[in-house]
């Protein structure tokens, strides 16, 4: 009983935790997949993880971006495109003019389909694979920021 006190504390004071190679794996083969309907995703690494959810920073290719979206680069951009690389953001494509043409609402909807299929794709890999809380809950991904290169 000690044990599992320990380890429920524990859990609750140090929500920060090292993934295994296995569920990198997951992720990987997750980000491999999520690949084949939006070609522009490139990689991936995580920020933080906690005992509900795993934030993720992923990596997208601009050119690749640009032809998904049907969209050119803001003119900030194109007049200093080294800027592009400098910082995260909340949307894959927030440095496309796409972006100035779309209300917030419509936004956060397109970023919730992209997190919410990779969260489809996530929950079909094998169960080894997938990182599960104490209460026997898979543990979600969620695309905390975008960065390009």
């Amino acid at each position: 009983m000690k044990q599992l006190i320990r380890k429920i504390l524990k859990e609750e004071t140090d929500p920060e935790i090292e993934l295994t190679d296995l569920e990198k794996k997951g992720v990987d083969l997750v980000i491999k997949i999520l690949k084949r309907n939006y070609p522009f995703v490139d990689g991936w690494k995580t920020t933080y993880k906690d005992r509900f959810e795993l934030d993720l920073i992923i990596t997208c290719d601009v050119k690749k971006l640009c032809e998904y979206y049907n969209s050119d680069l803001k003119d900030y951009f194109k007049r200093n495109p080294q800027e592009i690389y400098k910082k995260d953001y909340p949307y894959p494509f927030s440095v496309l003019k796409l972006s100035n043409d779309i209300d917030s609402d419509e936004k956060w909807a397109l970023y919730k389909v992209f997190n919410d299929h990779m969260n489809e794709i996530y929950g079909f890999i094998p169960d080894e694979m997938k990182m599960i809380n104490m209460y026997d809950d898979i543990i979600k991904l969620d695309a905390e920021y975008f960065t390009f290169k």
